[in-house]
């Protein structure tokens, strides 16, 4: 079983519970991205009406403990929501828009993740990840997407891409099919990283970029980048509107 919250407060610098992936990764960078709440209390409403994986329900039993939520982006099916769909998959992720869906097996062990656009005659494919690593994934991307502190790059060349990636590590984890399969997720000293492919230039002989968009909970750990005055870094931050970078405000406190 995975432990609760509250048992996580042996945290090293360099998000060391994402490079090595173990039952108490998820917890460890909730708690580091997030800080600390109280232990959470047995609660009988975290539970499904159906028989789910075990780290499911972990999921949303850490996730009651911020009633502000970890997700931006994406989002995870109420548990009282849950139901065995027509294929025999249990749909638990959902692109915001319905375009994309993730859905495992009902049972209580950490079945494999599978994904498909929904209404499309395809079948449900592999992930590669099970529900358990599959909800840290998605959990360090909805992270990322909702960093109070970001720095953006539209079109970044390859040398940008090498030099910002030089300080960080590959998440260990499988590439999913959605948003594309050239998209990467880079961690670092308390920063996460999403390298995509950059929207067309309407310049057909242009070489090809990427887009980069770094984000962290806290300020400092984004100025050493924001520093590379080279790099036309925009800024985006909780506090502030888009604007070319410049100063960064404290961080918040937790």
């Amino acid at each position: 079983m995975p432990c609760r919250v509250g048992d996580y407060r042996d945290i090293v610098a360099l998000m060391d519970e994402l490079l090595h992936v173990t039952d108490q990764s998820l917890g460890r960078f909730l708690s580091r991205w997030y800080g600390y709440p109280p232990a959470i209390p047995e609660n009988p409403r975290i539970a499904a009406p159906i028989s789910v994986p075990e780290p499911l329900l972990e999921w949303h039993r850490l996730a009651a403990a911020r009633p502000e939520g970890l997700t931006y982006v994406n989002y995870a099916i109420p548990l009282s929501e849950l139901e065995i769909n027509d294929d025999g998959f249990v749909i638990i992720w959902s692109e915001n828009q319905g375009c994309w869906a993730w859905a495992t097996l009902p049972g209580e062990k950490d079945s494999p993740v599978y994904d498909k656009e929904p209404g499309s005659d395809e079948k449900w494919s592999e992930t590669g990840e099970q529900v358990s690593t599959f909800l840290l994934h998605a959990t360090v991307y909805e992270a990322l997407m909702g960093a109070p502190y970001s720095l953006k790059v539209e079109h970044a060349l390859p040398s940008e891409v090498a030099r910002v990636t030089s300080l960080l590590s590959p998440l260990p984890l499988p590439v999913w099919r959605w948003p594309s399969r050239d998209y990467r997720i880079f961690v670092g000293s308390d920063v996460i990283a999403l390298i995509s492919p950059a929207a067309e230039s309407d310049h057909t002989d242009a070489p090809p970029t990427s887009q980069i968009l770094l984000g962290s909970h806290r300020a400092e750990n984004l100025q050493h980048y924001a520093d590379w005055r080279d790099i036309s870094w925009i800024s985006l931050s909780s506090n502030s509107q888009e604007n070319d970078m410049g100063y960064i405000p404290p961080p918040p406190a937790f």
